[in-house]
């Protein structure tokens, strides 16, 4: 009964992880938002080894009997862990995951561990041990090669403990920087911190798992797995909706270029056509913040603030040299300048001639 609950518990569990790794697939995968992005990668990367070694537990069961200390179920539960606990971390702040060095450090123990399974069971000396009695009447062999397993058991409890070390110490150095975040970001935060820890804890039960005689602790591990794809889904698709609702607004350099054209043919009260231009009064005409319009001036144009005020208050002179009949020293005032000397030095360096020259080669 208990290896038949097992298996019904192992299959919705690995049915929950394929029905949410093809959601996250396909759900908002163009989205052009890069934290939102690789939070969908990471959960597919996890849900996706999660489910291989769900399937690889299949294996536990021999003759009716528990393995314990099953080598393949508890390489790729080691593998899910290490993926899960570096992509936490960057959650956190600390991309040691693009350091491929760390990857071959914490994995080389999975693999060592796998390939001395085959190589046990290819020469026949593999033999699941479902009590721990039975290492008292095993042969020299097949005893030597289970103490083998055991001190790499050992090794990777060890690289365990080292990754919950990192992942607490990472999460400590980023909640000391939570006043430096809004509100709404503390709380998806919180939610995120919530779920790593608690998978954290769902996968050292499920590790203890494989020390047990019996299923029980499988069972729980399964089901607590369960519980969790549920509210991870919640906190996801919570965050995919604020993500696209974003990307639905318009971008700050969007709303600059439509208020722009506006706001330089306004003759009236223009806070660019000021003898002394102030950024702040600028960024409210154009309905955008000061850091959003700094960052269009100086990222998306590549221009200083000095410069762009410039090239506007000269691009006037121009259309009014042109098209009006106002005089230069007039046409100074009305560009913002403090007086036509100004102007004519600015003119002369950007044109080669003065405004006065300018108009004359009109008329010609």
């Amino acid at each position: 009964m208990d290896i038949l609950i097992f298996y019904a518990i192992s299959s919705v569990l690995l049915l929950m992880l394929l029905c949410i790794f093809f959601y996250m697939t396909f759900a908002s995968r163009k989205l052009k938002n890069k934290r939102f992005q690789f939070r969908r990668h990471s959960f597919m990367a996890f849900y996706a080894l999660l489910a291989l070694t769900t399937a690889a537990n299949v294996h536990i069961i021999h003759n009716g009997n528990v393995e314990i200390l099953s080598t393949n179920p508890m390489c790729w539960e080691y593998i899910t862990f290490v993926t899960f606990t570096l992509l936490s971390i960057a959650h956190f702040g600390a991309d040691y995951y693009k350091n491929p060095y760390i990857w071959f450090l914490l994995l080389q123990y999975a693999v060592i561990y796998i390939t001395c399974n085959i190589f046990t069971q290819v020469l026949g000396f593999y033999k699941p041990m479902c009590s721990y009695n039975e290492l008292a009447y095993s042969d020299n062999i097949i005893g030597g090669f289970f103490v083998v397993r055991e001190i790499l058991t050992i090794i990777i409890i060890s690289c365990y403990v080292f990754m919950i070390y990192m992942l607490i110490r990472s999460y400590i150095r980023c909640f000391k920087k939570k006043k430096e975040v809004s509100v709404e970001v503390r709380r998806r935060r919180a939610d995120e911190a919530v779920n790593i820890f608690t998978y954290t804890g769902i996968m050292l039960l499920s590790m203890a798992a494989y020390f047990a005689e019996s299923l029980w602790l499988h069972n729980i591990s399964n089901v607590l797995f369960g519980v969790m794809l549920f509210r991870t889904y919640y906190v996801y698709d919570r965050f995919r909706k604020i993500c696209l609702q974003k990307s639905y607004e318009k971008q700050p350099s969007e709303v600059i270029q439509e208020n722009l054209e506006a706001l330089l043919l306004r003759e009236k009260n223009n806070p660019i056509f000021r003898p002394k231009a102030n950024i702040s009064d600028i960024a409210n005409a154009l309905k955008v913040s000061n850091e959003s319009f700094s960052t269009y001036l100086y990222k998306d144009l590549n221009m200083s603030f000095s410069a762009w005020v410039s090239e506007k208050k000269l691009l006037k002179c121009v259309r009014l040299l042109t098209t009006t009949e106002m005089t230069i020293t007039e046409v100074a005032l009305a560009s913002g300048y403090k007086d036509i000397q100004s102007m004519s030095k600015a003119f002369k360096l950007r044109y080669n001639k003065s405004p006065r020259e300018f108009r004359k080669s009109l008329d010609k």
